[in-house]
């Protein structure tokens, strides 16, 4: 897809999830980063950051980024997602 459509977010943040799978945090961040650039008002890829992060235990940049989520308010669906994996994160800090 990157390759037919090169200024499209998605290739990139699909690209990205395919690294995720494989536990390739680091790649995948770089591509999420890379859709990021496309347009730094989506929801999913702003997820996909914050997820990522999550996964790899650095809850502060995952904050961050759900925090973003909820702060641009243009998906309802992104919105719940990102309050609830706030509570979860916080209560992970707790513990750490």
């Amino acid at each position: 897809m990157i390759a037919y459509f090169p200024n499209h977010k998605y290739g990139y943040s699909n690209k990205g999830f395919l690294y995720s799978i494989d536990k390739n945090y680091q790649e995948a961040l770089k591509y999420f980063f890379m859709a990021l650039d496309k347009d730094s008002n989506d929801s999913l890829v702003l997820s996909n950051i914050a997820t990522t992060y999550k996964k790899m235990w650095n809850l502060n940049d995952a904050q961050y980024y759900y925090e973003k989520v909820i702060q641009l308010n243009n998906s309802e669906y992104f919105v719940n997602k990102a309050k609830e994996e706030l509570q979860q994160l916080k209560a992970q800090k707790k513990f750490d």
